[in-house]
């Protein structure tokens, strides 16, 4: 859901041929990541790192999207505080994860 979310919002963003053939790219590449984290898994648990790269993917694209339309909105302060709010909220799981 949330790799939806951001591919619908990249494409508010692409005015061109080749950021279009992007979107397909990030796409592909997203889809086998999901797919071989679906094989990993059944495999075992711990063989589904290789589909990680999806996920990441997906952070991304969405940094990419918030960072945009902040970027739109305030200018490069607006930026800067989207991504400090990513890492002060990536840290907090950080943290809690960590304490169970």
């Amino acid at each position: 859901m949330l790799f939806v979310c951001g591919l619908v919002a990249l494409t508010c963003y692409c005015d061109t041929a080749s950021s279009v053939r992007a979107i397909i790219a990030v796409s592909i590449v997203w889809t086998l990541a999901r797919l071989a984290f679906w094989v990993g898994y059944h495999i075992a648990p711990d063989q589904r790192v290789a589909g990680l790269v999806g996920n990441a993917q997906t952070m991304l694209v969405l940094l990419y999207v918030a960072a945009r339309f902040a970027n739109d909105l305030r200018g490069p302060a607006g930026v800067v505080g989207v991504l400090a709010a990513f890492v002060a909220m990536e840290a907090a799981i950080t943290i809690l994860v960590r304490r169970h």
